[in-house]
Order: C-alpha cells, then sequence, then structure tokens
C-alpha cells in the first residue's frame, strides 16, 4: 500500500523533528481518521439510496482499517525490535 508508505514517511518526520512526535502524530491520524469517517457518510455517490449507503459502509471501513494501520500499527512497529530483527 503506497498509502502506508506516505504514512510511514510522516511518521519518521514527525519523530525526527519534534520532541513529542509520536504522541502528536497519533492524535493527528487518530482525528484524520475521525473526519475522513464523518465526510465519507455526505457523499453523494448516486440517485439509489441502497447504493449510496452500502458505498458510505465500505468507504468508512476502508478509511478506518488505513486509520488504525497509521495511528497504531506503524508506531508500535517502528518501536518492536523482534519485527527489526526477524523482517527487516
Amino acid at each position: 500500500m503506497p498509502g502506508l508508505l506516505v504514512i510511514g514517511a510522516v511518521y519518521y518526520f514527525f519523530i525526527r523533528y519534534f520532541k513529542k512526535g509520536n504522541t502528536f502524530f497519533i492524535i493527528l491520524f487518530f482525528l484524520l481518521t475521525a473526519f475522513f469517517v464523518l465526510k465519507a457518510s455526505t457523499i453523494h455517490r448516486t440517485g439509489d439510496q441502497s447504493v449510496n449507503t452500502q458505498f458510505h459502509y465500505l468507504l468508512s471501513g476502508i478509511i478506518i482499517i488505513t486509520g488504525i494501520g497509521a495511528f497504531f500499527l506503524i508506531p508500535f512497529l517502528f518501536r518492536n525490535k523482534k519485527f527489526e530483527e526477524y523482517v527487516l
């Protein structure tokens, strides 16, 4: 996923240039995830209400999964020594 690669670069920027970069990053991406889920519910894709509702659920799910990867998994894997040893 190229999106998580970019988010990882943003995470590196935060921890490199801010004193509490890890905390700022987690808060920022948690808020961005919540904002984008709310915005996804207002998208009007088609005239069929059933298709619109299904689209809102699917898009919200994708945003939530990516958000969890951003504000939980990236900081966790960055600090995990076993991940560094066995995967990298």
